[in-house]
């Protein structure tokens, strides 16, 4: 392991993403700088604080922002906005990384996920894979890319870590949390999709450490890295068999009420965006992690087995 400056800075240390990062970080010994809204409490909780230090500091205050990056080597862009607020502050939320991390020399680590192929992405993704967004919200994030691609040509640092869908043992109102394990207490599990289709799933602790071995190692890297993760492929009936080996019992699959979203985002934009990603569940996709284990042979994961029985621990 390259013996390298272990400062950070996660941008959005509340959020889904951003709680896990902080925690992954700071148990790896670096000391990280966790940012959160004014006035907002973190939430990230741990036995040793003595790496940890909490900025309560607004994303647009790029003075006092600015103060904080540069004591660091690396900053996280864990902030992500709700789908309806994508198109504007995605690209605001970009360009000020792109400002902290010009000004501090510290390199940026940003997640990526599969919305940038389009409905018509191969079964599996590389690094290689062509960006052919097919809806707004991909459109955006291939743009963000481009964007951070474009900087690295001048000298910005970027590294891209891709996964699926997140899934945490904590309640994180994600997609598995907040649309299809809720029912799981009475014996039912909520679908979106064919029940036959793999698709991409990403287990946050695991994700988490990997970000951190990749930032441990970033000074071997080019100046632009685009990392797919695998994480754990799996079919909607493979899920539940996972899940009725953990609860021990019989789930039934009952089917997601796109009906009720549908009408939900004639006035939602946020609900707006979850139709659009209605393909993906119906969509064949697998991430390949050849590169990932080239450059983390020794990384290990979580079993598929032991993520979905931290994933529904909570309803046993």
């Amino acid at each position: 392991m390259t013996d390298t400056p272990k400062n950070v800075l996660i941008l959005g240390a509340n959020g889904r993403f951003g709680s896990h990062a902080t925690i992954a970080f700071a148990q790896a010994g670096w000391k990280t700088h966790a940012q959160t809204r004014a006035k907002s409490k973190l939430i990230v909780t741990l036995r040793d604080f003595s790496a940890l230090q909490h900025h309560q500091v607004d994303i647009g205050d790029l003075n006092g922002l600015s103060k904080i990056a540069r004591r660091c080597d690396v900053i996280v862009n864990a902030l992500n906005p709700p789908y309806g607020k994508w198109e504007i502050e995605v690209p605001n939320i970009t360009e000020t990384v792109l400002r902290l991390a010009d000004a501090s020399g510290a390199t940026i680590m940003v997640p990526g996920n599969v919305y940038n192929f389009g409905a018509d992405m191969p079964r599996l993704l590389t690094q290689d894979t062509p960006h052919r967004p097919t809806c707004i919200l991909g459109k955006v994030r291939a743009e963000m890319e481009a964007r951070y691609r474009d900087a690295s040509t001048n000298g910005i640092k970027v590294i891209l870590l891709r996964g699926g869908d997140f899934l945490q043992a904590d309640n994180g109102g994600n997609w598995f949390d907040s649309h299809l394990s809720s029912g799981l207490p009475k014996g039912r599990f909520t679908y979106p999709g064919h029940t036959d289709i793999p698709h991409a799933w990403c287990y946050l602790p695991d994700f988490c450490r990997a970000l951190v071995d990749i930032a441990e190692r970033r000074c071997t890297l080019p100046l632009y890295s685009d990392i797919p993760y695998e994480g754990t492929t799996l079919t909607g009936q493979e899920m539940v068999e996972h899940i009725e080996k953990a609860m021990n019992r019989t789930i039934k699959i009952t089917k997601f009420p796109w009906p009720i979203i549908w009408l939900l985002a004639l006035l939602n934009k946020d609900m707006k965006g979850v139709l659009q990603m209605r393909y993906l569940w119906n969509t064949p996709h697998k991430i390949d992690d050849t590169y990932f284990k080239q450059l983390l042979p020794d990384f290990k994961p979580e079993t598929t087995r032991e993520i979905i029985a931290n994933c529904v621990k909570r309803y046993i």
